[in-house]
């Protein structure tokens, strides 16, 4: 998405499909104190925002000072995907915040982590 806008390609984006975007550091920070602490079961690790993935983007492109014009509304019908997707899919992390201190970082938070490595 970064690329695409970058590049001043058009792109299209669901607005009704809403989930919550996971930082992969968050991530794998959650599957190595799992580990540490010998949990077993089943946890919900993802971000700490739920947001459309339309919202999403508008946030990748203010953050990035991405021309966000370039960026079509859709509907997941649009797609004609083989399989269906689910419209809200968003993580519940009580949990993994309550059993193992997991404190998903804001979105912002994110991205700049994220400009930092890219330079």
């Amino acid at each position: 998405m970064v690329q695409s806008l970058s590049e001043n390609k058009n792109i299209s984006i669901v607005t009704d499909q809403i989930n919550n975007p996971t930082y992969l550091d968050d991530l794998a920070g959650a599957i190595s104190r799992i580990v540490q602490l010998e949990k077993t079961g089943t946890y919900n690790i993802g971000g700490s925002e739920l947001l459309s993935r339309y919202e999403f983007t508008q946030k990748i492109a203010e953050f990035f000072n991405l021309d966000f014009s370039l960026v079509k509304q859709i509907v997941t019908k649009d797609l004609n995907q083989p399989a269906p997707r689910p419209l809200k899919s968003g993580l519940i992390n009580l949990k993994a915040e309550t059993e193992l201190g997991y404190k998903p970082r804001l979105l912002n938070e994110c991205f700049q982590l994220m400009q930092k490595s890219w330079r």
